[in-house]
């Protein structure tokens, strides 16, 4: 296998390629010098959208004016300019797993909002994919540049692999894993080789979207270390303005050198982007209410339901809004319990501690039944969410572990305990205390202990905003009925992250986004190979053979059908073995804005493209000013 490899790699360099890719799935629509024909997009169990000469996403307004500030409250602080250290919070506007936050980097392909798993070619004017799906490549454009005006070339895409695989943070480590090796086959062209024996289809939608980085520039500094100063980027912002850890101001940069391709045009149209820092939830929403920024995602039932009833709304001047998107929901920050913790390695634990959270009670009492309750780890796609029992090509997947996952994998649908809204079911508590005694913990003293140990059942919840503490009591109070004594704490949001990240904690709430490649995100985030991995990104240390290998068959998946059955395959493994406990599901994506902005007319896409795709109006802006002074007269 090793031969075929550098024989395959021979004729890629010396340009002896055609007769190879004839066959290609891909459509062949630019030459290169090694003699691939590459495509403009790539994507994953479905046909691209938009053809390669496409004028621009139907979803991005063209004519746009390109003008006026939009002013982001941002909780917490940061302390470093660099994203790629595993310490440290960093700078908004430089993440490219949030496409609202995307500003400062450019990686080699973007997605689409309109189109589930297509990435079209940014950095990269051309990808290609082997037909045995073992390697691709992309063709850099050769008109792109650094911010500094130094060209963008295949060296900095090389050297980007390479030092983020092997010094970068957690998440594109995890990504990186299955890559043999990245090398340089034309001046402007990179093949990415997967190791041997790896079935990867989807890698190169995980690989695309990592930030390249200039090679001149990091060469002469340590990639681990925090910056208080900006680096070196690419993309369609500059940094203009910054006082550490209050605010971070992004200007247009007039000169990108990607201003006009069809994938950018009516796109990333502000003047200028302000993320402004509050230490407190409820001085950012205060500051929200008195115009001193413009636009936040609010997912809290109580400001939905009580704090935005102020003038300028009831007026038409403010606007809450429940934006409704295609790609999946994930539960709205669930309990995460750090299974690294013996007391929390028994599946019987797990489901007591389930059975005594109140979904129906904390959700009207508190939530304004606001909530969606969870039933799995995705809500929305008919193709993400399991119902009824397992399919013919689920249990196919299935079968092999039986007697290794929980039995009601096969045999029942999950969901939330069932209570009335006015009190947890007493026959949930008695359930929960059997439970906990036939994973040895005992009621002794109106103490839950460890019969062998004498050990008291103790859980130390670490929290990020005070705002989350108010739901969770409900829950405290009924495991402290149990015996089980209980601590909260809030430390600043830098500190909170730094406890995650070493896993100083027992339980800790946290707000996922659904990963656009499932099977990677959830490798990420509950494979074995992160459970270890210093700042990995599984903080819950989660490591389950049966999910490891399940979690491969989303990855390895070859139709839309296969890909299916595993995604649900997972879910049943997971929601059955309680390593979380879900709050429930935001009914859409729940955006507070000011009525300052024009938006593009279209259909629900998987995300609201508020930062990219949104422009200001000048009109709607004076109109927002005038109504303010009205008021206040």
């Amino acid at each position: 296998m090793r031969l075929a490899r550098v024989l395959l790699r021979y004729l890629v360099v010396v340009g002896l390629f055609p007769a190879l890719l004839a066959g290609s799935p891909a459509a062949a629509t630019i030459e290169s010098a090694s003699g691939i024909d590459y495509s403009h997009g790539f994507s994953y169990l479905s046909e691209l959208k938009y053809p390669v000469d496409f004028e621009h996403f139907d979803w991005a307004n063209p004519d746009a004016p390109q003008q006026g500030e939009v002013r982001v409250p941002i909780l917490g602080t940061y302390d470093t300019f660099n994203y790629f250290t595993n310490t440290g919070r960093r700078a908004d506007g430089m993440n490219p797993l949030d496409p609202n936050r995307d500003l400062y980097f450019d990686s080699l392909m973007q997605v689409s909002a309109d189109e589930k798993v297509s990435h079209y070619g940014l950095l990269a004017e051309g990808f290609y994919h082997a037909p045995d799906k073992s390697w691709y490549a992309f063709k850099i454009r050769e008109d792109a540049y650094w911010h500094d005006g130094v060209p963008i070339t295949a060296d900095d895409v090389v050297y980007t692999f390479d030092e983020l695989r092997a010094r970068g943070p957690a998440w594109i480590i995890g990504i990186l894993l299955d890559v043999d090796y990245v090398e340089k086959i034309g001046p402007w062209e990179v093949r990415v080789v997967l190791r041997e024996g790896v079935e990867n289809a989807p890698h190169p939608i995980s690989a695309g979207i990592i930030p390249i980085i200039p090679k001149h520039y990091w060469e002469e500094r340590d990639i681990t270390r925090n910056m208080t100063e900006p680096p070196l980027g690419s993309g369609p912002y500059k940094i203009a303005d910054y006082r550490l850890g209050r605010y971070v101001v992004y200007e247009r940069n007039d000169d990108y050198w990607a201003n006009n391709l069809p994938l950018l045009k009516g796109r990333y149209n502000f003047r200028r982007i302000k993320f402004d820092y509050f230490r407190d939830d409820q001085v950012r929403m205060e500051a929200l209410r008195g115009n001193l920024v413009d636009v936040m995602e609010d997912g809290n039932p109580k400001n939905w339901h009580v704090e935005y009833d102020f003038p300028a709304r009831r007026d038409g001047l403010f606007k809450t809004e429940l934006f409704k998107i295609t790609s999946p929901i994930v539960p709205r920050w669930p309990i995460y319990w750090n299974v690294r913790r013996e007391k929390f390695q028994d599946v019987r634990v797990r489901e007591a501690l389930w059975l005594l959270f109140d979904f129906q009670y904390v959700n009207r009492v508190m939530h304004f039944n606001f909530y969606d309750p969870a039933r799995s780890m995705y809500h929305g796609p008919d193709d993400m969410e399991p119902t009824g029992l397992p399919s013919e090509a689920e249990l196919e997947l299935l079968e092999p572990w039986r007697g290794q996952v929980p039995p009601r994998v096969f045999t029942a649908v999950f969901q939330s305990p069932e209570n009335d809204g006015y009190g947890i079911d007493r026959h949930h508590v008695e359930r929960a205390i059997d439970l906990f005694a036939e994973a040895g913990w005992v009621i002794r003293d109106r103490e839950l202990v460890n019969v062998d140990t004498g050990e008291v059942f103790h859980i130390d919840f670490i929290l990020p905003s005070h705002e989350l503490a108010r739901p969770l009591l409900p829950y405290v109070q009924q495991l402290n009925k149990v015996g089980i004594t209980t601590e909260v704490r809030i430390p600043e949001v830098s500190n909170w992250a730094y406890r995650i990240r070493h896993r100083q904690f027992d339980a800790s709430l946290r707000n996922d986004n659904a990963w656009r490649t499932i099977g990677q995100g959830l490798r990420n985030r509950w494979g074995s190979v992160n459970a270890d991995v210093k700042f990995g990104t599984n903080p819950a240390g989660v490591k389950n053979p049966a999910l490891d290998d399940l979690i491969k068959n989303i990855i390895g998946a070859g139709t839309h059908r296969s890909y299916e059955a595993a995604v649900k395959s997972v879910d049943r493994v997971m929601m059955w073995n309680f390593y979380m406990l879900p709050m429930g599901y935001l009914p859409g994506y729940p955006l507070v804005y000011w009525d300052k902005f024009g938006q593009p007319d279209s259909p629900p896409l998987e995300r609201v493209p508020w930062m990219d795709a949104w422009w200001f109006d000048a009109e709607k802006a004076a109109r927002v000013e005038a109504g303010i002074a009205a008021t206040e007269e």
